[in-house]
């Protein structure tokens, strides 16, 4: 397993290739989260424990940004992947088409270069990537059209 000094939150790479985030689970109330955090963010209790979250998760809400600071790939597909237990990270999509992104959509993870340095360092981090195939919800393909084309 390849460990990773990451920017934000902890995470490791398996030697199968399987990315796993580090959070952290309160057994008071029941919240996990990521990053970890020493205290729950929910109750306020100092009894956390590691919580190991492992795709897939399923793509709650996202959104595309066009104006990025340099380093950045424009446009830059971000959004919210929920995990079981409704834990919701925030990551980059990558390898994505805007049809592709239907609430739902199951996504894996992954790990890739999010943006470039001045001096070329690559910062690296965790990254979601959609599952194929994918059959969705008729109504959420419906819907995810109908917004397209402005159409109900």
């Amino acid at each position: 397993m390849t460990e990773v000094a990451p920017r934000i939150g902890k995470w490791t790479v398996t030697t199968d290739g399987d990315v796993i985030l580090s959070g952290t689970n309160c057994p008071q109330c029941g919240e996990t989260v990521f990053p970890a955090h020493t205290i729950c963010v929910r109750c306020g209790s100092p009894d956390t424990h590691e919580a190991l979250l492992r795709g897939p998760a399923k793509l709650r809400s996202f959104t595309i940004v066009h104006q990025l600071p340099s380093g950045f790939p424009s446009p830059l597909v971000i959004g919210y992947g929920e995990f079981e237990g409704r834990t919701q990270v925030l990551a980059p999509i990558v390898d994505v088409t805007r049809n592709q992104l239907i609430e739902g959509r199951p996504l894996a993870l992954t790990v890739g270069v999010t943006r470039t340095g001045e001096n070329g360092e690559e910062f690296v981090t965790y990254q979601f990537t959609p599952i194929e195939p994918w059959e969705s919800d008729d109504s959420l393909s419906a819907r995810a059209s109908s917004q397209e084309t402005g159409h109900a």
